[in-house]
């Protein structure tokens, strides 16, 4: 199983307590699940984990959100692999 980044489980520490991307950072568009990876039928919100640099493309990595469950899942490269934030990451997080 792929290693979370620390900054994934900040981005998303974030969001669990604002209901927003973090200043700085695209997030909190729908994402649909086209490529059925997540488990279905929920509904998924996406951000960013790396802050928006103007002049640049938004880069690959991405963490998919799931509020209603208050589940997350973290994507390294564009929604092709996904690896679950466990509570024992988020915990880390919020030292």
């Amino acid at each position: 199983m792929l290693a979370v980044p620390r900054k994934a489980c900040h981005v998303w520490s974030i969001v669990r307590r604002t209901g927003e991307a973090p200043v700085g950072f695209a997030g909190g568009r729908v994402f649909r699940n086209r490529e059925g990876r997540l488990p279905e039928g929920r509904s998924y919100r996406e951000y960013d984990i790396d802050a928006r640099q103007q002049g640049e493309l938004r880069t690959a990595e991405r963490l998919v959100v799931d509020a209603h469950a208050g589940r997350a899942w973290y994507s390294p490269d564009h929604y092709d692999s996904f690896t679950e934030l466990d509570a024992e990451e988020e915990a880390h997080d919020e030292d």
